[in-house]
């Protein structure tokens, strides 16, 4: 098999295969968004991450800050949300 095929999906090449926006290879940096968390609290984090994101909307690390932080916010609520759908 040649570098540009990944079984089962067929011929694409590296360029065509992206990362979820929250997934970076340096985890010091998605690391960054917990530390944040863990320092000022839920809303202060998601206040800096949004502001941030409103400043440099087109910055792909601000996106994927803000799409970090809110996946780990809907993983954080999600026991409560499956209690009250029961």
């Amino acid at each position: 098999m040649t570098e540009a095929q990944v079984p089962g999906m067929g011929e694409w090449k590296k360029s065509q295969i992206e990362t979820p926006l929250d997934f970076h290879l340096d985890t010091n940096k998605v690391d960054d968004v917990e530390k944040l968390i863990k320092k000022v609290g839920w809303d202060d984090a998601l206040t800096q991450i949004n502001d941030n994101f409103d400043r440099n909307p087109n910055d792909a690390e601000a996106r994927r800050r803000a799409t970090l932080i809110v996946r780990l916010y809907d993983e954080k609520v999600k026991p409560l949300r499956d209690k009250l759908q029961h």
